[in-house]
């Protein structure tokens, strides 16, 4: 059993595979560089000289054939042509001259390499404008959009930092408030948390850790101030209808 398996026979099954991988790397298309590994295993494969697989343009994309041209550094294009009938094939040509240049006509060319080979293409050596090309590292933003994007995300911060300065500093501060006023805005309030009230009118009057009795405008700066003594943005412009009287 074992002798009946020669080194001819493993090369064929091995063409076949490889073969079929391309077939199915072609037919997807979505890791070009993976085509790019097996087009160039194929290459070497067929006893051609190739480095790697730097640039490839699918020229037909049939049912039961596909044509693909390979360009690899330093050596001319190469022509890949893959069947799948009556069994997976493949025939490398090339590498000497006779397969002519990329056309952008023909179809997407993808380039591994940024910018794509020099002489790869047809006439000039130069794509037009409107040649289809692809990094096939993934497309990246312009980075003039990335700077414009964090300027704009920098901005918006700075802004409501200031807003929240301009009103901190607007709050004029009033003389604090009597015991007899602040029992009844707690009598009028809700515990909602230990030692966190909240009053009708939407502020919360908090007790601190050494009884002290404070209004805030937000449930965080009331927690705040009740766990750690933080006195941010206690309410200093609140004013009381007796305290308005009083004065």
């Amino acid at each position: 059993m074992l002798a009946s398996i020669t080194l001819p026979a493993f090369a064929q099954e091995l063409k076949e595979l490889t073969a079929s991988a391309i077939w199915q790397a072609a037919t997807n298309a979505r890791n070009p560089r993976a085509l790019s590994r097996l087009l160039h295993q194929a290459i070497r494969d067929a006893g051609r000289e190739c480095a790697w697989v730097s640039d490839y343009q699918i020229l037909q994309r049939g049912e039961n054939r596909i044509v693909i041209k390979a360009k690899c550094p330093s050596t001319p294009i190469y022509g890949i042509t893959v069947s799948r009938v009556p069994k997976p094939s493949l025939t490398v040509i090339g590498g000497d001259g006779l397969v002519g240049g990329f056309n952008v006509a023909d179809g997407e060319i993808v380039s591994l390499d940024h910018p794509p080979a020099e002489g790869i293409f047809v006439g000039a050596g130069e794509p037009s404008a409107s040649a289809t090309r692809h990094d096939g590292r993934g497309r990246r933003l312009p980075a003039w959009v990335i700077v414009v994007s964090a300027a704009i995300n920098l901005l918006v911060v700075v802004g409501i930092g200031g807003a929240l300065l301009v009103v901190w500093r607007r709050a004029k501060p009033l003389p604090p408030l009597d015991s007899e006023i602040k029992d009844e805005l707690m009598q009028a309030s809700r515990e909602i948390l230990p030692d966190i009230y909240r009053h009708p009118d939407g502020f919360y009057l908090v007790r601190g850790r050494h009884g002290k009795r404070r209004i805030f405008p937000w449930l965080v700066s009331a927690i705040l101030y009740r766990n750690f003594g933080l006195k941010l943005f206690e309410h200093r412009a609140f004013h009381h209808p007796k305290e308005v009287a009083r004065r």
